[in-house]
């Protein structure tokens, strides 16, 4: 098990959970949060791609095939039983289906800081009109019409027909800078949440990017972690966890207004190493102890 320790208690965790599984965890905070990470079920794109090793360039939003669905249904039983205060879901189609069906009915809100890095068709979302009529019991906010990520310079009066010719005919993808910045503003986000257990149904290059700033450099294995389809990783903080220095985000339309305004800047300090494990130091920043088992890269 490798984990990191800090001076303020530690987090244990968290293999991937069947949904008998059991979630074991030292004490922690009384302010502290916990959060669930649950990657989708698999997608129609999974498949595809699992397939033909290709992008079809035009299966926008891809949904939770059976198998997801089942997958997503089996991690009810588990999620019930940790008690979540929030849901947290991208936008993405087959991560509100996740949440919808792995949580007992509950405060479900969507936010496009959580959606996937933009590089592949299943990747470009619907139009929130659309998703309101689908899912009635979520919180879409004032997430706009087209929230997915767009070029900065074509963002005024954007349509969901001009975003889909910008990705299919110009090649315009989200930036690993962009993506990066992004990440780190959700991080600002939940760091103002005051929910104490929340569940975050996302994607494997959005946790793994998520793994790989915030833990990655301390221990190796979490600089390029995959999530597996409904696969379900355990944090506890005994403090919130502060996003990194230096960000100046470029992000959607659909970023909260004001959480540029609320971010606080703290420039991480290691400290020294405890034995093969380091701990992650920073100036509020929670002390994170996590095992996971490997995974397969998958969009």
């Amino acid at each position: 098990m490798g984990c990191f320790h800090g001076c303020l208690s530690v987090l244990q965790w968290a293999q991937p959970l069947p949904a008998t599984g059991t979630i074991t965890a030292t004490s922690t905070a009384a302010t502290g949060q916990r959060l669930l990470l649950v990657r989708h079920g698999e997608s129609e794109y999974n498949v595809h791609y699992a397939k033909h090793h290709q992008d079809p360039g035009d299966m926008w939003d891809a949904q939770l095939t059976s198998k997801g669905e089942e997958q997503a249904a089996e991690l009810k039983p588990l999620m019930s039983r940790e008690h979540v205060d929030l849901v947290v879901s991208s936008p993405l189609t087959r991560a509100i289906q996740t949440g919808l069906l792995a949580s007992p009915p509950g405060h479900h809100v969507v936010t496009a800081l959580a959606s996937e890095h933009l590089e592949a068709s299943c990747d470009i979302g619907r139009p929130t009109s659309e998703l309101r009529a689908a899912f009635q019991t979520v919180d879409f906010g004032d997430l706009p019409e087209v929230w997915w990520y767009v070029p900065e310079e074509c963002r005024q009066d954007i349509t969901v027909q001009e975003s889909r010719r910008l990705f299919a005919k110009e090649g315009r993808r989200e930036s690993r800078r962009d993506f990066e910045r992004r990440v780190d503003l959700f991080v600002a986000w939940l760091s103002h949440r005051q929910e104490k257990v929340i569940a975050i149904f996302a994607h494997a290059d959005f946790f793994n990017c998520f793994l790989h700033r915030y833990f990655g450099e301390k221990e190796a294995r979490y600089s390029d972690y995959w999530m597996k389809n409904c696969e379900v990783l355990q944090l506890e903080l005994p403090e919130p966890l502060l996003p990194m220095a230096e960000r100046v985000p470029s992000l959607p339309a659909a970023a909260l207004a004001d959480t540029e305004e609320k971010v606080q800047v703290h420039t991480p300090t290691p400290s020294r190493a405890s034995h093969a494990l380091e701990a992650l130091r920073q100036e509020g920043l929670a002390m994170l102890c996590t095992s996971f088992l490997g995974g397969n890269p998958t969009s």
